[in-house]
């Protein structure tokens, strides 16, 4: 694995457990240090997280773990209901097999944790099963977009998904999701993430107390 790679991902999973809280701030110089690598690994590792909107950077300053309130997730969420659903529907006409057996994977991971009730293992499988789809859209700008939201509210999402009551149903619905792409039906596909959508909302509403 590259050293960026290694930097990245250990520093993905902290942001997403919760080691690293909320607008906690990230120190270059202490980063290079803890992973013993240069501080151009360092950035490179920050820039991919600032990609998925897991952290805030600016021009001269330290980054800092993306914070949110509830309107924050609330307005992304809404935002997500404009956009996700368009980008699937421009991905079905040229979805392919790469992308299509990524999703199958990470269905069946999500399905085995279930089995297992492994819930804090089953948030981030479930992050995992959605950034390929948003990734794989034609219009860049959109794929772009949609990442850097789902990132933005990713600790919530994984959080809220790890909650035992809502497993069950995310199953279902990835399940519909990945079934019309299979039958590359753009509408059905559309319907089925607006439909997840619209239970995320109205889950996050109940549960916000204990998510944020």
């Amino acid at each position: 694995m590259r050293p960026v790679d290694r930097v990245y991902q250990s520093l993905y999973q902290k942001i997403m457990n919760g080691e690293y809280s909320p607008a906690e701030t990230l120190i270059e110089t202490n980063l290079v240090n803890e992973y013993n690598v240069s501080h151009n690994t360092v950035k490179k590792a920050l820039l991919m997280l600032l990609s998925e909107g897991l952290i805030d950077m600016e021009p001269n300053k330290s980054a800092r773990v993306t914070s949110c309130t509830a309107k924050d997730v609330l307005d992304t969420i809404d935002l997500g209901l404009l956009l996700l659903p368009y980008n699937v529907r421009l991905t079905v006409p040229v979805i392919n097999d790469t992308v299509l057996m990524k999703l199958r994977n990470a269905l069946e991971e999500m399905e085995n944790l279930y089995r297992r009730q492994d819930y804090p293992s089953y948030g981030s499988a479930a992050l995992r099963y959605l950034m390929p789809l948003y990734a794989a859209c034609p219009n860049r700008i959109s794929s772009e977009i949609a990442v850097k939201l789902m990132g933005r509210i990713s600790r919530y999402y994984a959080r809220l998904l790890s909650l035992s009551a809502c497993m069950e149903r995310i199953l279902h619905n990835y399940r519909t999701i990945l079934t019309a792409l299979e039958h590359r039906d753009a509408e059905a596909a559309a319907e089925a993430v607006t439909a997840g959508i619209m239970a995320f909302k109205e889950d996050f509403l109940r549960s916000q107390s204990i998510i944020l």
